[in-house]
């Protein structure tokens, strides 16, 4: 299913990040500055004012009738938009690298600055912020809820934890609990891209690269994992949702969660996948119209997107009130099929598993020789479907061969035609 865009608002300016204040919004654009847009019909969106001191603008959050701001370039804008026509600067302040990551609450500022560490602002007086504590690491992620501030630090050591802080007094950020959320595959290196926690659950996408026969491949999963035991955490599920093949063109990214519904990016897209039942995480939804994904925000039931040169706006009511559907029942016996076959250039594979189990799946040519191997000891369950681009390969009949740890094997004949 898709979600059809409604009347865009068009801007040449190279539209970032968004976000509201009522039934304003707040755009950041990278050549102009900030564009403020009358969103209150959003099909029909209107600019009502722009703020540029000359600064190309990527990042910005609203809240309270104050704006904070940021580029590349590492200097932090802090404005009053309480008359959104006509924003007035409070302060600004520079730090000593790029921000990567930023989050904005109760007047207080957390910077994640790279190769500095995650730093938190009291900005409470918005014409004088104040650094007020940092947690050290180079490659952090991280979500604020409240007095609970998680930390996933990306490097080679701890990168399967998050951290779980106390920050009641922001002064003093207080550990609680480290959370390993996931473990390595052998040949296997990943790293987690973006997190979600919500009761009890952390959900998170991670991209893995792996090597194989002295070639790197690299895929995307989306992971929920139960923290409720943070001693004993458990994989609810792990979800393919991308294979690049051996050159990553894209990376997935969890970038909004809401009633259930995870939004992810990729390749500047953007899709939407239900979590009502946290064993069965389906995609529901693809955006119809975004091609360059740059950021979003809801409001009243209007999802908007930021799309370079567009504000888009999708009336997803349906969407994010939706109620749990059951997942279609797990099939009753291991089954594998290709299509379309014949095929030219690339063959779906498909496969049906009754059970969570590892699979592997290979094509071999008529002699027996190994071709390529799609699925290494892979843990699947319910229906899959893989996509085997040849390349390469020269036109034949090859045989695909299903093997599962349980024993099972299974075989279908296809024939590549170029």
């Amino acid at each position: 299913e898709s979600v059809d865009v409604g009347q865009p608002f068009h801007n040449k300016g190279n539209l970032r990040e968004i976000d509201f204040a009522g039934n304003v919004g707040y755009a950041a654009s990278s050549q102009d500055g900030i564009r403020i847009i009358d969103v209150s019909d959003p099909e029909d969106m209107s600019e009502i004012g722009l703020w540029s001191n000359g600064a190309s603008i990527h990042n910005l959050s609203v809240e309270n009738d104050i704006l904070y701001a940021f580029g590349i370039n590492p200097i932090f804008y802090i404005l009053d938009v309480s008359d959104p026509a006509n924003p007035q600067e409070l302060s600004q302040f520079r730090v000593d690298n790029r921000i990567l990551h930023y989050y904005i609450e109760d007047g207080y500022i957390f910077l994640f600055i790279r190769d500095e560490g995650l730093f938190i602002f009291d900005a409470t007086d918005p014409h004088q912020p104040t650094p007020v504590s940092t947690i050290e690491g180079d490659r952090i992620l991280f979500r604020v809820y409240g007095d609970d501030l998680f930390v996933n630090d990306n490097d080679y050591h701890n990168r399967h934890i998050i951290h779980h802080y106390n920050i009641e007094d922001r002064s003093n950020p207080r550990l609680i609990e480290s959370i390993p959320v996931f473990s390595e595959y052998e040949n296997t290196w990943s790293y987690l891209t973006s997190f979600h926690v919500e009761d009890e659950f952390v959900y998170f996408i991670r991209h893995l690269t792996y090597s194989f026969r002295l070639e790197y491949y690299e895929y995307s999963e989306f992971v929920i994992v139960n923290i409720a035991d943070s001693d004993n955490p458990q994989v609810v599920s792990e979800t393919n949702i991308g294979d690049h093949g051996m050159a990553s063109e894209y990376i997935f990214t969890l970038v909004d969660f809401q009633n259930h519904i995870a939004f992810i990016s990729s390749n500047g897209l953007l899709k939407a996948y239900s979590t009502w039942n946290r064993e069965w995480p389906r995609h529901v939804v693809s955006f119809e119209g975004v091609n360059r994904f740059e950021s979003m925000s809801i409001l009243n039931n209007y999802i908007f997107v930021s799309d370079y040169n567009e504000l888009l706006s999708f009336d997803s009511a349906g969407l994010l009130s939706a109620p749990y559907a059951p997942p279609p029942p797990l099939p009753t016996a291991i089954s594998l099929s290709a299509y379309p076959n014949p095929f030219n250039a690339s063959v779906t594979v498909s496969f049906d598993l009754p059970r969570s189990m590892p699979v592997s799946l290979q094509v071999f040519d008529l002699s027996g020789r190994l071709v390529e191997t799609l699925v290494e000891n892979t843990e699947y369950s319910g229906k899959q479907s893989i996509v085997w681009n040849t390349r390469d390969i020269v036109s034949g009949v090859y045989m695909l061969r299903l093997e599962t740890t349980e024993g099972n094997t299974k075989f279908q004949r296809v024939t590549l035609v170029k």
